[in-house]
């Protein structure tokens, strides 16, 4: 479904492969190395439907992307919504962060996160990792870097946990 909001005060993009080699791959974080691996585009459509609807306020929001991947990193760090906004508005701390994300000069404050969180259901998770898993699947990751592949699922909601505590066969060995 198309967004119901014609654009956005940050922009994702998939920042690429290309600089992923021995030396970065020690220093990234999974973050880093996960935002690299995957090119989450193609979930701007899901997420806005689900989480933005057309307002007569005419507010802009902030990409559903840059959004979404902002509540992993901060989830995957285990750090608090004021945490993660304080790095993402550092100018060196947050450098890696908005280039992984997509926010430059405009961030969104802890409420808004916490409302973007909030919308998050379970069923809306189980929809993105079902993507995320065929997309892996699609691309052909495993046989492309020779070696086994998994999708981390990180989750506050025990419903996702339960549903994702499974393996998932490719059918490709390994």
């Amino acid at each position: 479904p198309p967004s119901p909001k014609p654009h956005y005060r940050s922009a994702y993009r998939y920042p690429g492969l290309e600089d992923l080699n021995e030396d970065t791959l020690e220093t990234f974080s999974p973050f880093e190395i996960g935002v690299r691996l995957f090119d989450y585009s193609s979930l701007e459509p899901l997420l806005a439907a689900h989480i933005y609807t057309a307002s007569a306020k005419g507010q802009v929001p902030f990409h559903p992307v840059s959004m979404y991947l902002l509540g992993l990193y901060r989830r995957e760090q285990d750090y608090s919504r004021h945490e993660v906004l304080r790095i993402l508005r550092h100018s060196e701390d947050g450098q890696s962060l908005r280039h992984c994300t997509g926010f430059e000069d405009e961030f969104p404050g802890e409420s808004g996160l916490r409302y973007f969180e909030g919308q998050l259901t379970p069923e809306l998770q189980m929809e993105i990792n079902a993507l995320q898993l065929d997309a892996l699947y699609q691309a052909g990751l495993r046989a492309r870097l020779r070696c086994p592949c998994c999708v981390l699922v990180v989750t506050p909601s025990r419903a996702v946990a339960r549903w994702a505590d499974r393996p998932v066969d490719t059918g490709q060995p390994g």
